[in-house]
């Protein structure tokens, strides 16, 4: 495992969890399919974020396998992904944290050559959406003090209490 990452890295404000955890896959998956040679991880500050990427010298995607390799329980169909097992759920959780990130990732890919995995992290993390909730139906204080109808049986106060 080599290791390129300058002392003047900089810094971002993101998950660190989620981010170890997207290169944590990436670095698995390179060594678990890089039975020879190396594997690279760099690091580079880019405008408004930093990127990271993963290379190797392994076995490579196919190119007709290469579009599905980010979906949920796909692998590659080689005697090798055989042979290593897993269930085809890591790129496609890198794919999802990423987009909570804010980032991308990006595939250079040689059949027997090796893979380079580029992820980009923005230095700020997206302004989370407003989530839209279901309204819930109000009760006046008068509905309160009448009571609750509940199987045909009326409850009044608490019922966490058993009043």
């Amino acid at each position: 495992l080599i290791l390129d990452v300058p002392p003047t890295l900089g810094s971002i404000h993101t998950d660190p969890t989620k981010l170890k955890d997207v290169v944590r896959n990436l670095v698995a998956n390179a060594l678990k399919f890089t039975l020879e040679g190396s594997v690279t991880v760099a690091a580079r500050a880019e405008q408004g974020g930093v990127t990271v990427s993963v290379s190797d010298t392994g076995i490579g995607i196919p190119p007709e396998v290469a579009p599905f390799i980010y979906e949920p329980f796909h692998q590659g169909d080689s005697p090798m992904t055989r042979r290593f097992g897993g269930v085809g759920l890591g790129l496609y959780l890198v794919r999802r944290l990423l987009h909570l990130l804010g980032g991308t990732i990006a595939m250079e890919t040689t059949v027997g050559r090796g893979s380079k995995f580029t992820i980009s992290i923005p230095d700020r993390p997206p302004a989370p959406s407003p989530a839209v909730l279901p309204q819930r139906e109000s009760r006046s204080s008068e509905d309160w003090a009448r009571g609750t109808r509940i199987d045909g049986e009326e409850r009044i106060g608490d019922e966490r209490r058993g009043d």
